[in-house]
C-alpha cells in the first residue's frame, strides 16, 4: 500500500537506523530528465511524516550540487557526535564521491565535508559497513572498487585485484556475516552476488528488487531454484530503477520510478487515501473552475505476505509481575550467545522496600516486642513513639501489667494503699458485713473475699480504665479476686 510520495525523478537513501523522526535522502538523478527538463541538480531531505494525511512529504531542507546523482548512501557515521544525523555520501559522474554531513544540510548550510576523483568513470555502488561505521565502498566503471576510511578520505585501499573483463559495477554490497567481506555485481553478472537485491534489515529475511513495474519480495532459501516469490506489489506503469528498504521501520519500502515518482509502500496494510492534484490547472491561467478536486476516498489495502518476515517478531519484551518483579527479553540470540530471560526486582522507594524486608523478619521470626521497640526508638513525635511503646506492650508476657504501668499506675503500690487502709479500719466488720477477723460474711456461713493481691488490683484497674460506664455515677462495682 502506498503511504507517501514525492515527484521527483531522484536516487533515494533510508535515513540510519538511528535517526529520529525518519527521514528520506533525495538526489536528482543522472542520465535523467523530468518534465520540466531542468539541468539542475540538488541534494533533498525529506520528513516521513506519516501522522498526517496525503501522499506528500515535508521537505525539510535542499542544497545545489554541482552533479546529479547515480547512487545516494546514508550512514551512522559521527552520529550524536561530530555529525549529529549522520553521513550522506552520492556517487557523481566523472568518477565524483560527494560526501555530505546531514547535520549540515538540514541547518540549510553547504554541507560538503569531503569531494574526491579517485574513480574514473560514474559511480553507481555505494555500501556502509554495518560494523564500523567509517568504512565506506564504492564501486564505478572498470570494474573499480574502493573502500574508504571516512576519517581519512584521501587515500583508498584496494581491496583487490580488478575482476575481467572490466565493467561498469552497479551494486556493492558489504557482508552482513563476516565484518571485511564485501561483493560487486556487474552487468555480467560474473561476480558471485545476486543481481539488484538487497537483503532485509536481518539476514534470513526476504529481499526485494523492482521487478520491471512491481516491486517482488522473494526468499532466497525457498523451495523454487532462483528463490520463492512471497510478496508482489503492484505500484506504476513504468520500470523501476531503485527499492530500498527503511532501516529504522522494515515494514516501508521506497521506489524509485521512469515516470518521475518516488513511492514509500508499506506492507502492513491499512487505510489508502487517493490525492488529487491541481498542478495542471495551476500551470495555466483561468484554470480555477476547472481546478476543484474530487472528494477523496479511502479503502482498505492489504498486503498478501505468504511467509512472515523476521522483522515481524518482538525484537525484546517487558511485563510486570507481582513482588514488583519486571520480566525482560533480549533480541535474537547471536551464534554465540543464547537468548536469555532476565528477572529483576524494581525499587522505586529504597527506604519503603527497607522497611518491609525488616517487617517480614519479624514476622518470620515473631520478633513484634523487638520491632515495636525499634520502631519506638526510631520515632519522630512523642505520640508515635506512645503508640509504638504500648504495642510493644501487647506482645510482653504480662501485658495488662506493662500497659498499667504505662499509664502511671504501680500496681504495688496500689495494693500497699488498699491494704493500709483496710487495716485502718475502726470495727472489724468492714463493707458489706464482712468479718475481718474471721473472714466470714456476717448471717450467712460464706468464706469473705481474700486479702487483696496483685492480680487482684491489676484486673480492677484495668475494668476501671477500660470499661469506665461500669464505675459512673449510678452504677456499683464489687470486684471478686480468687487466687
Amino acid at each position: 500500500m502506498k503511504v507517501k510520495e514525492i515527484d521527483r525523478t531522484v536516487n533515494v537513501a533510508w535515513s540510519p537506523a538511528a535517526q529520529h523522526p525518519i527521514m528520506l535522502a533525495a538526489g536528482t538523478a543522472a542520465q535523467q530528465l523530468d518534465s520540466s527538463f531542468s539541468t539542475s541538480a540538488s541534494l533533498e531531505l525529506y520528513a516521513l511524516n506519516l501522522t498526517e494525511p496525503g501522499l506528500d512529504m515535508d521537505l525539510k531542507a535542499s542544497v545545489p550540487s554541482e552533479f546529479r546523482f547515480h547512487k545516494l548512501a546514508w550512514g551512522s557515521y559521527g552520529f550524536g557526535g561530530e555529525h549529529g544525523n549522520g553521513i550522506i555520501v552520492g556517487g557523481c559522474d566523472g568518477g565524483r564521491v560527494q560526501i555530505y554531513s546531514a547535520a549540515k544540510v538540514l541547518a540549510k548550510e553547504e554541507g560538503i565535508i569531503a569531494r574526491q576523483d579517485k574513480h574514473t568513470g560514474p559511480v553507481r555502488a555505494l555500501d556502509f559497513n554495518h560494523y564500523q561505521s567509517n568504512l565506506l565502498a564504492t564501486g564505478a566503471s572498470e570494474s573499480e572498487i574502493y573502500i574508504w576510511d571516512l576519517n581519512n578520505t584521501d587515500t583508498p585501499m584496494l581491496p583487490g585485484a580488478k575482476s575481467q573483463p572490466a565493467e561498469d559495477v552497479l551494486c556493492i554490497s558489504w557482508n552482513k556475516q563476516d565484518k571485511m567481506e564485501s561483493s560487486g555485481v556487474a552487468p555480467g553478472g560474473r561476480n558471485p552476488a545476486v543481481f539488484g537485491l538487497r537483503g532485509g534489515p536481518d539476514s534470513g529475511d526476504p529481499v526485494v528488487g523492482p521487478a520491471l513495474r512491481n516491486i517482488s519480495s522473494q526468499d532466497l532459501g525457498g523451495p523454487q531454484e532462483n528463490g520463492e516469490v512471497v510478496c508482489d506489489l503492484t505500484t506504476t506503469n513504468q520500470w523501476l530503477f531503485d527499492v530500498s528498504w527503511c532501516p529504522r521501520n522494515p515494514a516501508l519500502i521506497a521506489s524509485a520510478s521512469f515516470d518521475g515518482h518516488v513511492s514509500v509502500y508499506s506492507l502492513m496494510g491499512g487505510q489508502q487515501q487517493a490525492q488529487t492534484t491541481n498542478k495542471i490547472a495551476d500551470s495555466f491561467p483561468g484554470m480555477d473552475q476547472f481546478a476543484q478536486a474530487p472528494p477523496t476516498q479511502q479503502h482498505q489495502v492489504s498486503v498478501d505476505l505468504r511467509k512472515a518476515p523476521k522483522w515481524l517478531r518482538r525484537p525484546c519484551g517487558v511485563s510486570f509481575g507481582f513482588g514488583g518483579k519486571l520480566v525482560m527479553f533480549d533480541s535474537e540470540p547471536s551464534q554465540t550467545q543464547q537468548r536469555l530471560v532476565y528477572v529483576s526486582q524494581v525499587v522505586t522507594e529504597t527506604d519503603l522496600i527497607s522497611r518491609s524486608a525488616q517487617l517480614e523478619q519479624a514476622l518470620q521470626y515473631s520478633q513484634f516486642s523487638d520491632y515495636c521497640q525499634s520502631k519506638a526508638s526510631e520515632a519522630r513525635t512523642t505520640h508515635e513513639q506512645s503508640l509504638w511503646t504500648f504495642l510493644s506492650a501487647h506482645f510482653e508476657p504480662n501485658p495488662r501489667a506493662e500497659i498499667l504501668a504505662l499509664l502511671g499506675f504501680n500496681n504495688q503500690d496500689v495494693l500497699d494503699k488498699l491494704n493500709k487502709f483496710l487495716d485502718k479500719a475502726a470495727t472489724p466488720r468492714v463493707g458489706n458485713g464482712i468479718d475481718v477477723s474471721t473472714n466470714q460474711i456476717s448471717g450467712s456461713g460464706r468464706e469473705a473475699l481474700p486479702p487483696l493481691s496483685l492480680t487482684c488490683v491489676s484486673s480492677l484497674l484495668t475494668l476501671v480504665l477500660v470499661y469506665p460506664p461500669f464505675t459512673s455515677p449510678g452504677h456499683s462495682l464489687t470486684p471478686v479476686c480468687v487466687e
